[in-house]
């Protein structure tokens, strides 16, 4: 029966899920005023990939994922961008990939 079969994963629907459900609140929670993600990368290549991924032409579920990981992680154990003084939120004005 099941014995000899090789272990498999469990899947997620996760690309269904971010293209319908989902994508609301993966949108709402990377690009929102106090998204931690906004400091880290550039929002129009947040933008690109969330109008990308839901439209169909590309599959970025990973790393939608990662970045939903990153985000829901750095509110949890560092702290919503809310809580952060201003003067330190200008010191992010230049966001990883911009060089």
């Amino acid at each position: 029966m099941f014995i000899g079969r090789r272990k498999r994963g469990f899947e997620t629907p996760l690309d269904r899920w971010f293209r319908s459900e989902l994508s609301g609140y993966v949108r709402e929670m990377l690009l929102s005023p106090n998204s931690a993600c906004l400091m880290y990368f550039r929002t129009e290549a947040i933008e690109a990939m969330l109008t990308e991924h839901r439209s169909g032409r590309q599959d970025h579920q990973r790393l939608l994922f990662s970045l939903l990981t990153f985000e829901l992680w750095h509110r949890q154990f560092v702290g919503c961008l809310e809580q952060y003084p201003h003067w330190m939120l200008s010191m992010s004005s230049q966001p990883i990939g911009t060089s």
